[in-house]
Order: C-alpha cells, then sequence, then structure tokens
C-alpha cells in the first residue's frame, strides 16, 4: 500500500532551485492501478500505461489499491 500528497507547484520549484515559478507535473502509471484526486475533487482512477498530466502543478493526492495514510 502507499499514497503521496503533493505540495504546491510553487514550492516544488522553490525546492528544486531550477529558477521557475512553477513545474507541470506528470505521473506514468508503469503497472498496475492508482487513484488521483486535486484538492477538492473526487477519486479518479489510473491504470497500466495511463499518464497523468497536470499542466498547471495542482496539488494532489494519489494511492494505490489498499488504504494508506
Amino acid at each position: 500500500c502507499w499514497a503521496y500528497e503533493s505540495p504546491p507547484s510553487s514550492l516544488l520549484a522553490e525546492l528544486l532551485d531550477l529558477g521557475v515559478d512553477r513545474l507541470v507535473l506528470f505521473h506514468i502509471v508503469a503497472a498496475g492501478e492508482c487513484w488521483i484526486r486535486l484538492e477538492g475533487g473526487e477519486r479518479l482512477w489510473a491504470r497500466r500505461g495511463d499518464v497523468i498530466v497536470l499542466p498547471y502543478g495542482d496539488p494532489h493526492a494519489m494511492g494505490g489499491t489498499e488504504e494508506a495514510e
């Protein structure tokens, strides 16, 4: 089981010290399936081969098929 919650992309850009204001985030589902949820949104499911693109670096949470903190 696994889960992930992103910080805002502006904070990521600052931490990575890339000299940019924001980042375009993406995830590639290489195997299995997972869910993704934007802040205040519903859970959407992605499966092997799906690419999830967050062009504005929206904060989001992701997780596997079992509950995790």
